[in-house]
C-alpha cells in the first residue's frame, strides 16, 4: 500500500506539472495576441514606414561606422556631418569631410564595389585621373576602396553650387533627393542652354580623344556647375 502512495503521489505531480506548463503556454499565448492586436491597430501603410525608418537608420549607421572607419585609416580628415540620400541609389552614403586644419569642404562618397577590385587599381585610376586635364572636366577627384568592406569610396571638392539638375529645380546640393526634385523645374535661358550644351560636348571630344567611349551615366545630375561652367 504504501508503495502504490508513492506510485499515486508521482503521478499527481506529474499531472500537476504538466497543467501548470499549459497554463502558463496559454498565458503566453494570450499575451503575444495581445500584443498584436495593439500593432494592428496600425494601418498597413504606417507599419511599412516604420519599417522603411528603421531599416534606414540601420543602413546609415553601418555606413557611419564604415566612413568613420576611413577617415580613421587616412589620418587627415575629420567627419563634418552625414548626409541624407542626396541621390537616387539607395546604397550610395555621402558625408562632408574636411582636411584636418583646413576649412575647404569635401563630399566623401561611399558605395559597394561592383566587382572585387584588383590589388593598386585605385592607384592607377588615380594616376589616371590626374593625366586627364580640360577645363571642363571637374579636377581633385580621389578614389580608394576598402576590400574587406566591398566599398569603392570618392573623395572629391564639395562644389556649393550643386549640379546642373540642381539648377533646373532650384534646389540645394545636400537636399534629400526624395524631395528636392519633387517640384516643377525651370526651362534655362536659350544662351545657357547653347553654352553647357558646348561644354559637355567639347569635355566628351576630349575624352573621346583620349579613348573613353562610353558615358552611360552622363545626366544633369552628374554635370556640375562651378561659376557658371559645366564640370
Amino acid at each position: 500500500m504504501e508503495a502504490l502512495g508513492i506510485v499515486l503521489l508521482c503521478l499527481l505531480s506529474i499531472v500537476t506539472v504538466g497543467i501548470l506548463m499549459w497554463l502558463l503556454r496559454r498565458c503566453m499565448h494570450f499575451r503575444r495576441y495581445d500584443y498584436t492586436v495593439l500593432r494592428a491597430d496600425m494601418s498597413l501603410a504606417e507599419h511599412l514606414h516604420e519599417e522603411k525608418k528603421l531599416l534606414d537608420k540601420t543602413v546609415q549607421d553601418a555606413a557611419l561606422l564604415n566612413c568613420q572607419y576611413y577617415l580613421r585609416s587616412k589620418g587627415h580628415f575629420e567627419l563634418l556631418r552625414q548626409c541624407p540620400n542626396i541621390g537616387s541609389r539607395s546604397e550610395k552614403n555621402c558625408f562632408q569631410v574636411s582636411r584636418i586644419g583646413s576649412n575647404e569642404k569635401l563630399l566623401l562618397a561611399m558605395f559597394p564595389a561592383s566587382s572585387p577590385c584588383p590589388h593598386d587599381s585605385d592607384k592607377l585610376i588615380n594616376e589616371l585621373l590626374l593625366l586627364l586635364k580640360h577645363p571642363y572636366l571637374y579636377s581633385g577627384v580621389m578614389i580608394d576602396t576598402l576590400p574587406e568592406q566591398g566599398l569603392v569610396s570618392v573623395l572629391q571638392p564639395f562644389n556649393k553650387d550643386g549640379s546642373l539638375k540642381d539648377i533646373i529645380y532650384h534646389s540645394k546640393p545636400l537636399d534629400r533627393w526624395q524631395t528636392k526634385y519633387s517640384r516643377c523645374g525651370i526651362v534655362l535661358p536659350p544662351t545657357s542652354i547653347r553654352k553647357y550644351c558646348r561644354q559637355i560636348l567639347e569635355a566628351l571630344l576630349y575624352l573621346r580623344g583620349k579613348g573613353f567611349t562610353s558615358f552611360q551615366h552622363l545626366h544633369s545630375g552628374n554635370v556640375l556647375i562651378r561659376k557658371d561652367c559645366c564640370k
